[in-house]
């Protein structure tokens, strides 16, 4: 993305069945700096929940839906929560890549439905999904993320969106269009933050580590607001993106707080990091290397990481 411009791509699934396809295709679009949202981020889902999914949805400039063997719980309507999502990001105008396992019948049984009105159900959501677009097909976890980047680059060239642009760029009308749409998915995320804060509950991200070099996974619910308390010193001041990266790692360890040496793998810490600039208790900026103070291209540039001032207000409800 060679105008600075971050994209954000709401990726919706089933969960359970898809977990380590959802992985790779978050770790895909870190790799490309899209910025990914889903339920990762929210937690169960119910209709309360769906409300503040839409305004993610909302400010998202593409939306990806994966269909593996399972249809999904249902909603209020008798369509599941995906379908919903979907239709709810066609309501919307916003671009859509689907991905439709291409061998359903050899999917284990364990992620495929056995309810023939459930089954129904899926085989009428892939016919909604194939008509009026192109319809990508795949077959496993590593076949997944090199077709979702396949989709999401050709419909980024058919359907250009204006995405996250940095602030050091020459004033426009469609600059001060795009920051228009920033400024308004932070004030939906900063009302979301005062609704949790104003009810004494602080955010709160499951992370997945594992102890002692072996390989059992081990899940543990962390809450965001004593992450910040310990790396508000350090981030009162910008600091680089990697060290942020580091300083991330040694916060989330001391909050586990564990007798165990804890392994916590890059994705998980992306997503964490991604969790936290969602909810606007991080964000970034660019900074020119240059000696002049000219603006250089963004392989020149350093990206630092601060504390928001929403973040800041998080800190004042814990300490």
């Amino acid at each position: 993305m060679s105008d600075n411009r971050r994209y954000q791509v709401f990726v919706s699934s089933t969960f359970e069945d898809l977990k380590e396809e959802r992985k790779k295709i978050y770790e895909t679009l870190l790799q490309i700096d899209c910025i990914p949202a889903g339920m990762e981020f929210f937690g169960a889902i119910d209709e309360e929940q769906f409300e503040f999914i839409k305004t993610i949805i909302d400010d998202s400039d593409y939306y990806i839906v994966i269909v593996g063997g399972r249809y999904g719980t249902l909603t209020e309507e008798g369509i599941s929560y995906t379908e919903k999502e979907y239709l709810y990001a066609k309501e919307k105008g916003i671009p859509v890549c689907s991905l439709i396992h291409s061998d359903p019948d050899n999917i284990p049984t364990g992620k495929s439905e056995n309810s023939p009105s459930l089954i129904k159900k899926l085989n009428d959501f892939k016919n909604e999904l194939a008509t009026g677009r192109i319809k990508d097909e795949w077959n496993n976890s590593d076949d997944l993320a090199g077709k979702v980047l396949v989709s999401l680059t050709r419909t980024m060239k058919r359907f250009p969106r204006s995405g996250w642009i940095r602030g050091d760029k020459e004033a426009s009308s469609q600059i001060l269009q795009e920051l228009a749409k920033a400024n308004r998915t932070i004030s939906i995320l900063e009302n979301q933050l005062s609704t949790i804060t104003d009810n004494n509950k602080i955010p709160k991200f499951q992370i997945e580590y594992k102890e002692d070099q072996t390989d059992k996974i081990v899940k543990h619910e962390i809450n965001l607001g004593k992450v910040a308390l310990i790396m508000s010193t350090a981030l009162f001041t910008p600091i680089p993106d990697h060290s942020f990266d580091k300083l991330l790692k040694n916060s989330v360890i001391q909050v586990i707080n564990s007798n165990h040496d804890i392994l916590i793998d890059k994705y998980n810490l992306h997503l964490l990091k991604a969790f936290l600039f969602i909810f606007n208790i991080i964000s970034f900026k660019e900074e020119s290397s240059s000696s002049e103070g000219s603006i250089l291209r963004s392989f020149n540039n350093t990206r630092y990481v601060f504390l928001t001032e929403n973040g800041k207000k998080l800190l004042s409800q814990i300490i």
